[in-house]
């Protein structure tokens, strides 16, 4: 393993232990899959993650994983190169909702305020000052190694953006007053990319836009289908399709660590005492998500059984110690009751199945 992937691993492993609500978030993975299509979905691509030679990643998975895939991409194509392919893109990660937006304005607003919500390292700022308007973005320190390439993408999905509006209006090409990058990152990349001065300063990076920009209209508004997209957006994490409450999130992510550490599952108060809550106060979050902290349990279980038989080769008996079973015969009826199949015809089956994929392949 080299030192860059050591310092990958090391920072996914403690912000795991210091904020699993953030660690076991989902996050989005648009951008990562853009890499992976540009890429031709390589092999090595999600290495160390459940999704190991998929050539589909979900919409949203956990951000762990989705570091993970990012460490990746950094050790085998490098920063600056990963950026330069987001400038080569045809259309960029959410393009359809931003570029419906009335204005220049609008769109932005409308980007910062999902960027911001979806992505928990990044917090973003836009603020206009007299005939001039500043975006702004901070990336979480717990994360520093990745701090580079999160800085570098964010720019450069705002850049798209800008332009898209921009390009409309021939006379309003000189938009986009400055572009300044946080210490960190070089501005030689960007140079040759934006037209626009491009400095490096100490503090958080930002783009520094007039205010004529962000009155650009879009020749193309759909009044109903931007009325649709708010809509849409506004509904709480609670609501929305497939994402589960903070709550389930936190207990999952505390029992994974459990598991993975020390192989025993933790009661329910040391769980609550764990995320800070009351035992009460959790079970009615956990009740309002319609779950039970069984169901949590048996649901962690079986993820990481999954991972550990196939990705980890271990056995049964193996498989059932780390994940704190009493004896075999347990591990075997719970993976039983909740595939409806054994564990080792399981196996049997992922790996002739694994074994068909790559003949076709």
């Amino acid at each position: 393993m080299n030192d860059c992937s050591a310092g990958f691993d090391v920072c996914i492993a403690a912000l795991a232990r210091s904020d699993p609500f953030m660690a076991f978030a989902n996050v989005p993975t648009g951008i990562c899959s853009f890499w992976a299509e540009s890429l031709g979905w390589p092999e090595w691509l999600a290495e160390g993650t459940a999704f190991a030679g998929a050539r589909k990643l979900p919409s949203r998975i956990r951000l762990v994983d989705d570091l993970r895939i990012v460490g990746n991409l950094i050790e085998k194509v490098g920063e600056d190169r990963l950026v330069e392919m987001i400038f080569d893109w045809d259309r960029f990660p959410g393009d359809v909702a931003v570029l419906s937006a009335p204005d220049l304005e609008a769109a932005l607003v409308y980007l910062l305020s999902n960027v911001e919500r979806a992505n928990p390292p990044i917090k973003l700022h836009f603020k206009k000052s007299g005939r001039d308007a500043r975006l702004s973005w901070a990336i979480d320190p717990r994360i520093k190694p990745f701090g580079r390439i999160y800085e570098q993408v964010v720019m450069a999905v705002l850049f798209r953006v800008v332009r898209s509006f921009v390009g409309l209006k021939d006379d309003k090409r000189d938009a986009l007053r400055e572009v300044t990058l946080g210490p960190a990152c070089s501005p030689e990349i960007f140079a040759r990319l934006v037209p626009c001065r491009v400095v490096q300063a100490p503090g958080d990076p930002y783009m520094m836009l007039t205010g004529d920009a962000l009155a650009i209209a879009n020749p193309g508004f759909n009044p109903a289908m931007w009325d649709e997209i708010l809509t849409r957006n506004a509904r709480g994490p609670g609501e929305r399709e497939g994402r589960p409450i903070p709550a389930v999130e936190a207990v999952e992510a505390a029992l994974a660590i459990a598991l993975r550490d020390h192989g025993r599952v933790l009661q329910f108060a040391e769980i609550a005492r764990s995320l800070d809550r009351s035992e009460r106060t959790l079970a009615r979050d956990l009740a309002k998500a319609g779950v039970t902290y069984r169901k949590l349990i048996d649901r962690v279980r079986m993820t990481m059984a999954q991972d550990l038989l196939l990705g980890g080769g271990l056995t049964v008996t193996e498989a059932a110690s780390r994940l704190g079973y009493s004896d075999d015969s347990s591990f075997v009826r719970s993976f039983r009751r909740h595939f409806g199949i054994s564990p080792a015809r399981w196996c049997q089956g992922e790996r002739l199945a694994s074994s068909k994929g790559d003949m076709a392949a």
